[in-house]
């Protein structure tokens, strides 16, 4: 579903702060065969917290990311990096499960104006999960520009297929 409203003139007010972290200059570039999906080439994605494979309290991860194209980003752009965040599942187990996003919610919190500024820039993709049973897990995300502005948060619901007793992720280095 969609929602289109004219945004008006407010008070700011933030309840959450960027994470503090390494700079994507400082990372190496994450190997494009990292998930078995083709569309995760399209992007340049620098991991400052959390990697698949290795166990990370709360699944959370901290992950730079731009577009390879070079294109600015836009809100259809925008859009795409929230759905950016490897599967939080990845975390936990060694071996990875197969998965389905059964809802995903993107929500705007810049306007225009904070979009066009990020350009071809990195933004910090923040990602975390509160539960997984039952075969389901939730996933939170929130994009940071490097101005420290929230530019979007997301919420999904994924569906996952690991057997109990699968075994778990390294723990972190």
């Amino acid at each position: 579903s969609a929602i289109f409203a004219r945004r008006r003139a407010t008070d700011d007010i933030a309840s959450v702060t960027m994470p503090m972290c390494a700079a994507p200059e400082e990372l190496a570039p994450v190997a494009a065969n990292i998930a078995p999906v083709t569309w995760v080439d399209s992007f340049d994605l620098r991991m400052a917290a959390g990697n698949v494979g290795e166990r990370c309290l709360g699944m959370r991860t901290l992950t730079w990311t731009r577009l390879k194209d070079g294109q600015p980003l836009d809100y259809a752009r925008l859009l795409a990096i929230a759905d950016t965040p490897l599967p939080r599942i990845f975390m936990h187990y060694a071996d990875l499960s197969k998965i389905s996003t059964v809802t995903m919610s993107v929500h705007f919190h810049a306007d225009s104006a904070d979009v066009a500024r990020v350009r071809d820039d990195f933004v910090l993709v923040e990602a975390s999960n509160q539960a997984a049973r039952f075969g389901y897990y939730d996933q939170l995300t929130r994009i940071w520009s490097r101005s420290r502005r929230l530019l979007a948060t997301s919420t999904q619901m994924v569906w996952f297929n690991v057997p109990p007793g699968a075994p778990l992720a390294r723990p972190p280095a």
